[in-house]
């Protein structure tokens, strides 16, 4: 009877609420055959990657190769017009990869015609961002997504001073995030490098990771780019580093998880029919609470369990302390990765313990979704109880999978209670060792 009924909440939700799909809209442009400037070797590649992923996530996609000035224009007024036929819950997306240059504190797209001698010619011969932005914030969408993998090591000289071009800043309009392949002054790689020293010439380095981490389920537009800077950097020996800038309210999501479909009906909906969603909502959330309710039992009994085997952990504290120069007394409690059941070290109450994939992190992760310095844990000797921190890592930290962290906080950490690095194949607890 609950299936029959899980089922029968499914097939009227989506027949009530079918048309609340969002309303996905994308301009994707890509430049690499430039008449006076140096050829590109992935822009092309790239955006037409882009424009293949975004239409495997439900975007209506207006694509152009090698345009000229003109055609980017026209291209940019068909988006305009494209985003405008849409009636609500617009999401648009704007990709550029090519050459971009900044003139006076002006951002400028690059087209393949462009005849420039100098930066300051960027203002005849180029294609404002600003314009882009403003554009798309006089349209009715509800988010306003630019992104832009553009070479930043344009070799034109300048008329008023000397050194290469880089890229202003633009002001984000309420509702408008923007992602910069790399931050302000550095160069973007056009191509992967690969362990042999060769280049792997598919896709720029930035698009290369933005295509994978766009399909990960449950995935916030801030998650993937997050994830994404920490891969480029990572790769790049930091030689570059993507930059964002967001001003937008609510989540987005490339590709929502299931925890999060629900969520993005609501928020789509007229206020007058929450309540109407929120009844049918109770009764299927009642069956998924129930499974719920299981997998978090499986994960907090693996706390009961290292209580009952605090025996045998007090054996191994002793060759821990046997190692060190701590006496017992000074011990506050130790961390263990249930994944493997390993003990990983004993706290003391002047300890700061740090989980990460930095070779100079206390504990070392060799998995890339484990940001360099993951998170920090310690022991607050005034309320007698531990914290843990989570030190902006890309995928977060979690309490037994339903709530993240805030980054860069400081926040209590129970006897027992079960967290995890990123996901579920990596489940940390902490046991407090009573006096």
């Amino acid at each position: 009877m609950k299936y029959i009924l899980v089922i029968f909440l499914l097939i009227n939700v989506n027949l009530v609420f079918g048309n609340v799909e969002e309303n996905r809209v994308a301009l994707v442009i890509g430049n690499s055959d430039y008449l006076k400037m140096p050829y590109l070797n992935n822009a092309q590649n790239d955006a037409v990657d882009i424009k293949a992923k975004l239409e495997n996530l439900g975007f209506e996609v207006i694509n152009g190769l090698n345009l000229t000035r003109r055609e980017m224009n026209s291209k940019i007024s068909e988006f305009d017009k494209l985003i405008d036929s849409k009636n609500e819950n617009v999401v648009a997306v704007f990709f550029y990869a090519g050459h971009g240059l900044e003139v006076k504190k002006t951002n400028y797209l690059v087209p393949v015609d462009a005849e420039m001698q100098y930066q300051e010619d960027a203002e005849y011969d180029g294609v404002s961002l600003d314009k882009i932005v403003s554009r798309m914030e006089r349209s009715n969408s509800r988010l306003n997504l630019i992104i832009l993998d553009a070479c930043r090591n344009n070799p034109l000289p300048s008329k008023t001073r000397s050194g290469g071009a880089t890229w202003a800043k633009t002001i984000t309009p309420l509702g408008t995030f923007i992602a910069y392949g790399t931050a302000p002054g550095q160069k973007a790689l056009d191509a992967v490098p690969q362990t042999t020293g060769e280049l792997e010439n598919r896709n720029g380095l930035f698009t290369k990771y933005l295509l994978e981490y766009m399909d990960q389920p449950g995935y916030t537009v801030e998650q993937v780019f997050k994830s994404v800077r920490t891969e480029v950097r990572s790769k790049s020996n930091n030689l570059q580093i993507p930059w964002t800038t967001g001003n937008i309210e609510g989540d987005f999501y490339f590709k929502p998880g299931d925890s999060q479909s629900l969520a993005v009906i609501i928020e789509k909906r007229p206020k007058w029919l929450i309540p109407v969603l929120a009844g049918g909502a109770l009764l299927l959330l009642g069956f998924a609470g129930m499974q719920y309710k299981q997998r978090q039992q499986i994960a907090w009994a693996k706390s009961v369990i290292l209580s009952k085997e605090l025996k045998k952990d007090n054996e191994i504290i002793e060759e821990e302390l046997h190692k060190s120069q701590l006496v017992r007394d000074e011990i506050v409690g130790y961390l263990k990765d249930l994944n493997n059941n390993k003990f990983i070290s004993l706290i003391s109450s002047e300890d700061i313990f740090s989980i990460g994939r930095d070779a100079q992190s206390d504990h070392t992760i060799d998995d890339n979704i484990i940001s360099g310095r993951h998170c920090r844990i310690g022991y607050d000797a005034t309320k007698k109880t531990f914290w843990i921190e989570d030190l902006d890592s890309s995928n977060g930290i979690w309490f037994n999978k339903n709530h993240q962290l805030k980054a860069n906080t400081k926040q209590p950490l129970k006897d027992g209670q079960v967290f995890y690095l990123a996901n579920e194949d990596h489940p940390m607890v902490l046991v407090k060792i009573n006096k």
